[in-house]
């Protein structure tokens, strides 16, 4: 277990998929990983193939939303799904504290506080996900079944 305030790195993500014996791979970049266009042509991806965890918060519970990275969270679209119920996206400061993970390498597993995983609709068209991998030059390579099959996650249409 991690000592309170000690963030997480790319090695606890491994070391969380590796004891659940879920395939998986990293790779590590010079430079942020998923905001560079020469990482994505490095490792031969579109952008559409990469995917974000945005935390958010339905009626206080907290909740990591898997979207495609050149998408927005539609608040809009989880209301429809959660009708009469309070969402918000959590602040950066409070994604930092309950994943251990800094924003922009946000990994969708291994988080230092359990939440309710959504994975968008479009997320499951790929064969792979690209994603944070623990730290900002690492990117996680994952089968969205896999992911799904982890986390039990619920995949409905959240972004836009």
């Amino acid at each position: 277990m991690l000592e309170r305030g000690v963030m997480r790195l790319s090695v606890d993500v491994h070391n969380f998929l590796q004891n659940e014996d879920i395939q998986h791979e990293f790779f590590l970049m010079e430079t942020r990983a998923k905001d560079d266009k020469r990482n994505l042509e490095v490792l031969g991806l579109k952008q559409k193939e990469v995917v974000k965890s945005i935390i958010i918060f339905i009626d206080g519970k907290p909740f990591n939303s898997v979207i495609p990275f050149n998408k927005k969270i539609s608040l809009t679209k989880i209301r429809q799904h959660y009708p009469d119920s309070k969402v918000e996206i959590a602040s950066h400061k409070t994604m930092v504290e309950m994943t251990g993970y800094v924003v922009g390498s946000i990994p969708p597993v291994a988080h230092k506080t359990k939440s309710t995983t959504l994975i968008d609709k479009d997320c499951m068209k790929l064969e792979v996900l690209y994603t944070g991998g623990g730290e900002p030059n690492a990117m996680l390579k994952i089968r969205p079944r896999d992911l799904q099959g982890l986390t039990g996650a619920e995949v409905l249409d959240i972004s836009e």
